[in-house]
């Protein structure tokens, strides 16, 4: 075994010989009667050695004084051994008081173990509903350091939201502008002031857009600054809220509103000016029934035609504010471009082409006559006004069975499992401007002029069509031209399926 050191060992219970508090001790009893002891058997044997070697007989004085020192030898030891005794009774009291020491502490330590036990999983528990209110509020959360400008700690709900990964979103956002390239382009530069405001030591609070492959996001940000003892910043605390849902939801009931209030005023100024067309056809046909020259019944005859084109603008006018149901009838689409080409002709200036491709077998589809000649008339004349230095108008109109034709409905929302006929208008014009591609349906949203707008006339086609089961489709390329497609449910399901596996279609055949 290795020799220790000069340190000692630390024995507070002072059980080994020589550690502990060093302490002076008084020499005890025993060994000083040890010692006289020692010598009074020396100074005896001396004796006892000069009386046998002179007179050969012991004195009584020396038998008692032998005695004595006998019995003081035998109480020397019997003192030794109970002193002895009261040394181990000691150590065990020791002991024991150790042994009870050691208890409690492993007692009171258990007590602490469990303790923190407990409060770790309460820690944990709580750290779990935290991030699941997260989750579900879509609460997002990153730090930036200011000096390094690079972000720090970044949550998978914030990443989520511009696409990414933490990881990934640590990376792109590296560097001073390395965030903006994550941010909507068109909402960098008032975040970029907003910044610039948070550097100064004041909070933010902001909504912008993020720049998400699969579709911008709009965020709400709250952002703190952590500055240091000479008003620098240190770092940046952000948390984010996805508010894209809650956008969404109000701009559809705003959309509503308006929708709502646009309605309710075309209906009444409909109404008014149907009143008023009442009173002029009626008129007009008192004046049919008075002979006169064949050139007045002929102007009398155009103004009459003229007014119920305007009757049936009003009814389109009510058909768009909900208040004026539809009159659908079996129509073939065919028939219905025939019957138009002579009036588009008439419309169109002659440096515009019209070249028309209806297909002869088309389904008939339900709709309402009238506004089917009026949509397909307003789109015409979108398609004129596009094209002021001419080009080529295209009419077509064929058959469309999303199910056997995948890819047919072009994202215009068909349903899979019916079948339709699209008529389409397709022009050489100037296309429409991508800013507002997506709100050409909203009302008094045009591309034309002040002078030449009315706002109605799109708004009026897809509330017809949609009240009709279709849906209508809109591509366009600023100086390439636009196509709008008109997507008409067929009149007969089940008659055309049948045609479609060969059978005879008695609807078909009789277009």
């Amino acid at each position: 075994m290795a020799k220790h050191s000069g340190a000692r060992v630390a024995d507070p219970v002072g059980l080994i010989e020589g550690t502990g508090p060093p302490r002076r001790r008084p020499p005890g009893l025993v060994p000083v009667a040890a010692v006289i002891m020692a010598g009074a058997l020396f100074c005896l044997s001396l004796e006892w050695r000069d009386h046998l070697r002179g007179t050969g007989t012991v004195p009584v004085r020396l038998l008692v004084l032998s005695g004595g020192v006998a019995l003081a030898a035998v109480l020397i030891a019997v003192a030794g051994y109970l002193r002895r005794g009261q040394q181990i009774d000691r150590i065990n009291r020791k002991l024991r008081d150790s042994y009870s020491d050691l208890a409690n502490t492993r007692m009171r330590l258990g007590a602490e173990i469990a303790d923190r036990t407990r409060s770790e999983a309460v820690a944990k528990e709580r750290a779990t509903r935290l991030q699941q209110a997260v989750e579900l509020a879509r609460l997002g959360y990153y730090v930036w350091d200011a000096r390094t400008n690079r972000c720090e700690f970044c949550t998978e709900q914030l990443a989520a939201a511009f696409g990414l990964t933490p990881k990934a979103f640590r990376a792109r956002a590296d560097g001073a502008d390395g965030s903006m390239y994550l941010v909507h382009p068109e909402d960098r530069k008032h975040l970029r002031a907003a910044y610039a405001e948070l550097a100064a030591g004041r909070s933010l609070d902001i909504t912008y857009r993020t720049n998400n492959p699969a579709g911008p996001r709009r965020l709400r940000v709250i952002a703190r600054p952590v500055m240091d003892a000479d008003g620098r910043p240190l770092k940046y605390h952000f948390a984010a809220l996805d508010v894209t849902d809650q956008h969404e939801t109000t701009a559809r009931l705003a959309e509503a509103q308006r929708m709502e209030s646009i309605g309710r005023m075309t209906g009444g100024i409909a109404h008014d000016f149907n009143n008023l067309l009442a009173v002029i056809l009626g008129n007009l046909e008192l004046l049919g029934e008075v002979k006169g020259k064949a050139e007045q019944q002929e102007m009398i005859s155009e103004a009459m035609a003229a007014t119920l084109r305007g009757r049936d603008l009003t009814r389109n006018m009510l058909g768009f504010a909900r208040r004026a149901p539809l009159d659908p009838i079996e129509l073939n689409l065919k028939a219905v471009v025939d019957g138009m080409v002579p009036l588009i002709r008439r419309t169109l200036p002659k440096n515009i082409a019209i070249r028309v491709e209806a297909d002869d077998g088309l389904w008939p589809v339900r709709g309402d006559r009238s506004l089917t000649d009026s949509a397909l008339l307003n789109l015409v004349i979108n398609a004129r006004d596009a094209m002021p230095r001419g080009g080529t108008l295209t009419i077509e109109a064929h058959n469309v069975d999303p199910a056997a034709e995948p890819g047919a409905g072009c994202g215009a929302g068909l349903d899979p499992a019916a079948r339709y006929v699209v008529l389409s208008v397709a022009d050489t014009g100037t296309g429409i401007d991508p800013a507002i591609r997506d709100r050409v349906f909203k009302p008094f949203v045009s591309t034309k002029t002040a002078r030449s707008n009315t706002g109605l006339g799109l708004p009026m086609v897809q509330s017809f069509i949609r009240q009709a089961g279709g849906r209508i489709e809109l591509d366009s390329l600023p100086g390439q031209g636009t196509t709008f497609r008109l997507f008409f449910r067929v009149a007969d399901e089940d008659a055309v399926a049948g045609c479609a596996a060969g059978l005879t279609c008695p609807l078909c055949s009789d277009a």
